[in-house]
């Protein structure tokens, strides 16, 4: 049996360019798949850091709004227990001419007072729930370490509480007010109770004071947080886009040189 040496020389010319011209397309493929992969890959994480972000931002402007409405209400509650105080210090400051009408007054103001006080809760209630909740998701794992540190919700933890605090104390000392008035017939007032009065006015302005402070504090710390995670959330899209953009570079030079071999490759068979 004999060969022929010029049938085998052609097989093997046209063998090498088909096999570079497999290779070079199953690469391309490959190559093109990954490059799919990596841009559903970065949308994805971009997803999922947007939809975190997001939640925290929702929590945050949810505490941001309760903080709102505590001040807001500070503000008129403050001007309330003023008035009072001076009802009870200045006899100057009666507008009445009737010490009862001005006993029954006093009544009223103290009521506003511990009413408008009580109303701080619920808007406080608001506040101390979003920084509750994102403190337990972080303890939980559901929010990434390094996009809220454990000692950031600490300290938006630890400013909910210091108001929550003047907050029960401010109803505490409103309620030691509502007790003065107690036994006694309206529109009569003692002169030793409107003492009383005067001294529990005092310690409420100084509480008052110490909650406006707290307030502001908390409102801070909630404006730091989300500039921190907004800052945070914008580097963490900036990487993942540059890593996005080397890798499919990467991609692109590989798929080159994959078309670059099916080229050889086509051109060898036909030229074999």
């Amino acid at each position: 049996m004999t060969t022929d040496p010029l049938g085998d020389d052609m097989t093997q010319k046209r063998l090498f360019p088909l096999l570079f011209l497999l290779l070079g397309f199953v690469g391309g493929a490959i190559c093109l798949v990954m490059t799919i992969g990596v841009g559903v890959g970065t949308g994805i994480v971009v997803g999922e850091v947007a939809s975190v972000t997001g939640t925290i931002d929702d929590l945050l402007d949810a505490a941001a709004q309760g903080v709102e409405g505590v001040g807001k209400r500070l503000g008129s509650l403050k001007s309330l227990a003023d008035e009072f105080e001076q009802r009870t210090l200045d006899p100057h400051a009666r507008t009445t001419k009737s010490p009862d009408v001005e006993n029954r007054l006093l009544r009223e103001i103290a009521d506003r007072v511990a009413d408008r006080i009580a109303s701080l809760e619920g808007a406080l209630g608001v506040a101390q729930a979003g920084a509750g909740v994102i403190e337990k998701a972080l303890r939980g794992g559901r929010v990434p370490a390094g996009l809220i540190s454990s000692e950031q919700a600490s300290r938006l933890l630890d400013a909910v509480q210091s108001v929550e605090a003047q907050v029960k104390r401010a109803i505490s000392q409103a309620d030691k007010i509502r007790a003065r008035f107690e036994g006694v017939a309206e529109g009569e007032l003692p002169a030793d109770r409107l003492k009383q009065l005067a001294t529990l006015a005092g310690q409420l302005r100084e509480t008052l004071g110490t909650l406006t402070s707290a307030v502001d504090g908390l409102g801070a710390e909630i404006t730091t947080v989300r500039g921190e995670v907004g800052n945070l959330r914008a580097r963490i899209d900036w990487w993942l886009m540059i890593a996005a953009f080397v890798l499919v570079s990467f991609l692109v030079w590989m798929a080159l040189g994959q078309a670059s071999l099916m080229v050889a490759g086509w051109r060898g068979w036909w030229t074999s």
